[in-house]
């Protein structure tokens, strides 16, 4: 494997699939040999230690057995990074020993590896809801956890033992404790969602977010816990959903870290970031620092697109960078790995660098990075902390468009219009679900009243149009009869007239429309825009509509015809 650069591109893909079958060459190995599965791991990791120490020295295993996996393993970090392989066999044997699956814990161990390369080195650090520990994994200094599953604390200890980190575990509620203005960074990915709830008022009434309130996220109350625990001016880096940055219903959460901290960085990651863990949820990485800030003030934002894996296959496998004539590339003589993480890392520091910022590790180096202001998000009434609609690009947009005298899609609508109908149970509707448009066509099919699924909520007419609202790829279509039933998963237009439907139904195929609309999506489960940003989108007046009235005649022809 010395000569990796000098392999020939299908050598590396079958390097590339063995490797990826390690894991099961060793323990099938050890299994042969009469290994018990508990002390398989110890094994590999005295045979790991030593990679590089020639001597046998091993009582448990043969000769031959243990020279076969020591050359597998050093072949494999060629390929696999020695932090993957840990976090590999943690996964692997950790299920095995501990008698509970891992992927609900996963955590990808690219998003550790950034995050120790941005802060200040041996410092206080605390995950307050460490499940298996994963997060500080990367860290050096004195890194605390805090946990309250008996489970997941000894997990934690087997994943540190398995990396030889020393750590200080807690079996606590961490939303109990009463410590304040000590850590130096408060590092963590809370359980969230509105099932992760808290009714304790006992627990409710020690927080802000909490008092007087039923219930509240648990979520929420860690974040507001974090920022107890931080020492003023430390640091918080956090993986919120994206509901908490951009659901309406959450501004008074954003409200709250607005009045008490100065917003670092806001990075999107990838929607399938934790699909391991059984998750889709739409994440981003937040970094805030402990202050009360009252004027104006950068904001880093920066979208991920590569994390370092295949996000979409089974296991996430590693994922390699590959050029333009589609051979993997290598650099001193190993396998580059596709992850945006090394760039954002250089961001942060030159970001830091730029605005003295204390806590995050500062570089003067030439590279490039997007921002907003405080003042960007102040100005939306929803304080929506969602980066899309705040890049130079989408910014830049829509200063072209207003320049070219663009205007809201509203201006073409009814306003104030209610679609809410009775069902009639014994009654038969045309129905039309998101999987039925066709763009620009649509079909219906025939439903009685009391089988109507609970989507169907709006009762549209001829020639209004309806748009998907999910970030994603667009449908729409223009209604071509009275009385028809759609589901909420659409926007719904009404437009003034005839006219305004050409010209509305121009715009909905251009670049720039498509850009607004996923610009304007938010939420955690489903990426959405809502009818008020939709009606918000800036369209162009002036395209031709004469070829559009040819489109609307031709689906008018096609619909009598079906």
């Amino acid at each position: 494997m010395d000569n990796m650069d000098n392999m020939k591109q299908k050598d590396i893909k079958k390097k590339i699939k063995e490797a990826e079958k390690y894991i099961d060459t060793i323990d099938q190995k050890l299994h042969n040999e009469g290994i018990n599965k508990l002390n398989r791991l110890d094994i590999i990791k005295s045979i790991i230690v030593n990679i590089s120490n020639d001597d046998y020295n091993n009582d448990l295993l043969k000769l031959e057995t243990f020279s076969f996996i020591k050359e597998l393993l050093k072949e494999v970090l060629y390929i696999i990074p020695n932090s993957e392989i840990s976090q590999q066999l943690f996964m692997f044997y950790g299920s095995k020993i501990l008698k509970n699956s891992l992927d609900q814990f996963y955590t990808p161990i690219s998003i550790s590896t950034f995050m120790n390369s941005i802060v200040i080195k041996n410092k206080k650090y605390l995950d307050p809801a460490a499940g298996t520990g994963d997060l500080l994994i990367s860290f050096t200094g004195d890194i605390n956890l805090w946990e309250i599953s008996k489970d997941a604390i000894e997990m934690a200890t087997l994943n540190y033992s398995m990396n030889n980190k020393i750590m200080k575990i807690n079996h606590t509620n961490s939303l109990m404790s009463d410590i304040t203005n000590y850590y130096d960074y408060v590092i963590m990915n809370p359980p969230f969602g509105t099932k992760t709830v808290v009714k304790d008022k006992n627990v409710l009434n020690k927080f802000v977010l909490g008092k007087g309130r039923d219930k509240q996220e648990i979520g929420i109350l860690f974040l507001e816990l974090s920022l107890k625990l931080l020492k003023e001016s430390g640091i918080l880096m956090a993986i919120l959903p994206g509901g908490y940055l951009g659901n309406s219903g959450n501004k008074y959460l954003r409200d709250y870290i607005i009045d008490n901290t100065r917003i670092l960085s806001i990075i999107k990651l990838p929607s399938a970031t934790f699909s391991r863990s059984g998750t889709g949820v739409s994440t981003y990485l937040i970094i805030l620092k402990k202050a009360t800030i009252k004027k104006d003030y950068n904001i880093h934002i920066s979208e991920i697109t590569e994390i370092g894996y295949e996000l979409n296959k089974k296991n996430t496998p590693i994922k390699y960078k590959i050029n333009s004539d589609g051979e993997y590339i290598i650099k001193d003589k190993n396998l580059v790995i596709e992850n945006d993480f090394i760039e954002l890392t250089k961001e942060i520091q030159k970001f830091s660098f730029d605005n003295n910022i204390d806590g995050l590790d500062s570089k003067d180096i030439p590279i490039e990075y997007d921002k907003c202001k405080l003042s960007d998000i102040l100005n939306d009434k929803n304080l929506v902390m969602e980066v899309f609609r705040y890049t130079k690009t989408y910014r830049k947009l829509i200063h072209n468009l207003l320049e070219n005298k663009n205007i809201p899609l509203h201006s073409f609508c009814v306003h104030d219009v209610d679609y809410s109908f009775k069902i009639d149970k014994n009654l038969e509707y045309t129905y039309v679900d998101i999987s039925e448009i066709n763009t620009p066509l649509y079909n219906g099919k025939k439903i009685l009243g009391s089988q109507l699924p609970g989507r169907a909520k709006n009762k549209v007419k001829k020639n209004d149009i309806i748009i998907s609202r999910l970030r994603g790829n667009i449908s729409y279509t223009v209604i071509l009869e009275d009385d028809i039933i759609v589901t909420n998963g659409v926007c719904v237009i009404r437009p003034l007239d005839i006219n305004s439907v050409l010209i509305i139904l121009s715009n909905l195929n251009s670049e720039d429309f498509k850009i607004q609309h996923q610009s304007l999506t938010t939420g955690s489960i489903m990426e959405c825009i809502s009818d008020t940003d939709i009606k918000n989108i800036l369209i162009n007046k002036d395209n031709d509509i004469v070829k559009y009235k040819k489109v609307y005649d031709s689906m008018l022809t096609l619909k009598e015809l079906l």
